[in-house]
């Protein structure tokens, strides 16, 4: 690993060990399980996965029209002008 890797490694190892032992930012894996299971984030990451999958598809989609194109023109379906 570079220097650049070793410096991001230890500022995080130095940001978690601030945030384990100052007792107001400690929270219990319930609750924060209970934060990420709120309706309203699902719903929002549930609506962005949704878009993202539908670029997805229509631009993979969209490839494979143009390549048929592509190789229906080197076929010689399309007359040149």
């Amino acid at each position: 690993m570079g220097s650049r890797e070793w410096a991001t490694l230890f500022w995080l190892a130095v940001v978690l060990a601030f945030c384990l032992f100052k007792p107001g930012l400690r929270t219990s894996p319930a609750q924060i399980l209970r934060q990420l299971l709120n309706p309203k984030l699902l719903v929002s990451l549930g609506l962005i996965a949704g878009w993202c999958r539908l670029l997805l598809v229509s631009f993979t989609g969209f490839k494979y029209y143009l390549q048929s194109l592509d190789s229906a023109q080197k076929a010689g379906y399309f007359r040149e002008s």
